[in-house]
Parts: structure tokens; C-alpha cells; sequence
């Protein structure tokens, strides 16, 4: 599997999540308007090359109702959105995930696009593209808890309140998301860590 694939899908779910919405309403509405706008795009472009990808389609969903939310809710409803919408999103990737290790594991789609046709029915790379998509999901679960824990901690007051939004919001986020990276690389490709002999 090429992870720049897999990356593609992320594209919508990173940019809402990187907008820094404790800044104001404003900034909610541009990170909605904009991640809608990046998502539907991306699902067009992919249907066409390659079919419709579950991580473009649910990020197509979600940001168009956040994107409702937002422009039609009251000024209580827009500060809790703007407070915990970036764990609402994880957690709804999170779940897409999960189910997706159910049926059909979401990395699948991703790892076809570089393998020919014959391949794609293999339970071999079934077993493979569950396992990874089981990381990603523990990961995800993961980060939705830490960033979730983030918002909740918001209103705190103290010294240390700013230094554990930004651990629980940013630093362990992207720490789950390397791990993931590295196990998907090294799933997809266990050649390639292991030196010739």
C-alpha cells in the first residue's frame, strides 16, 4: 500500500482538525465551510479515478452537517461546537473505522489503487488491510479520547491548564497518528525494514 493514498483521505479530517477554533466563531465557520468544500471535492476526484472512499464520503457528511450546525445554531450551541467539534469529528472517524474493520477494512480501498485486480479478493491482503485498519482505529479511539478530555478541560483555570490542552489536543494526537504511519508502512511493505543479507 503507498500511505500518500491512504494520506489523501485524511486531507479534510487534518485541515478541520489543525483550525484553531478556540479563536471564534469565525474560524468555525471557515473550518466547516471549507473542510465541506475540500471533502466533496475529494470524493468527485477519487469517484472518478477510483471509486468513492469511505473516509471521503463520511468526511463529506460530517463537515456538511457541522457546516449546518454552525450557520443555523445560537451563539450557546456555536461556543460548544467551537469547543468540541474537533472530538465530535474524531470520534465519528473513529467509529467509521471500527465498523469498517466489520465489513470491508477502509484501508483496503487505498491498498487496491497499487496492487492489480487479480490481488484485490486475496485473503491475504484482507487479514493485512484489517490489522492495519485495527491500528488506526485503536489510534483514532485514542486520539478522540485525548482530544475530547482537551475540550473538557477548556474552562479549567491553573498554570499547567494551557500545557495539558496542548498535550491531550495536539502532542499525543500526533504521536498516535506517527504510530499508525509506521505500523502501516511496515505492515504494508515488511521488506523494506529488513536489512539484505
Amino acid at each position: 500500500m503507498r500511505f500518500p493514498g491512504l494520506a489523501v483521505g485524511f486531507v479534510p479530517w487534518v485541515f478541520y482538525l489543525s483550525t484553531p477554533h478556540p479563536l471564534g466563531g469565525g474560524a468555525l465557520v471557515y473550518a466547516s465551510v471549507i473542510a465541506t468544500a475540500v471533502a466533496m471535492a475529494m470524493s468527485l476526484w477519487t469517484r472518478k479515478r477510483s471509486g468513492i472512499k469511505p473516509l471521503e464520503a463520511t468526511a463529506a457528511a460530517t463537515f456538511t452537517v457541522l457546516t449546518a450546525a454552525v450557520l443555523v445554531s445560537g451563539e450557546p450551541t456555536r461556543d460548544w461546537l467551537r469547543v468540541y467539534s474537533p472530538a465530535v469529528a474524531l470520534w465519528v472517524l473513529a467509529a467509521v473505522m471500527v465498523l469498517s474493520v466489520l465489513t470491508v477494512p477502509f484501508t483496503e480501498s487505498y491498498a487496491r489503487q497499487s496492487l492489480p485486480q487479480s490481488y484485490w479478493h486475496s485473503p491475504h491482503l484482507r487479514s493485512i488491510n484489517r490489522r492495519i485498519t485495527l491500528v488506526w482505529s485503536g489510534c483514532t479511539l485514542a486520539a478522540a479520547v485525548s482530544v475530547s478530555a482537551a475540550a473538557s478541560a477548556h474552562d479549567n483555570g491553573g498554570p499547567a491548564a494551557p500545557y495539558l490542552r496542548l498535550s491531550l489536543s495536539w502532542v499525543l494526537p500526533l504521536v498516535l497518528v506517527l504510530a499508525a504511519y509506521r505500523y502501516t508502512e511496515h505492515a504494508a511493505n515488511p521488506r523494506a525494514g529488513r536489512r539484505p543479507t
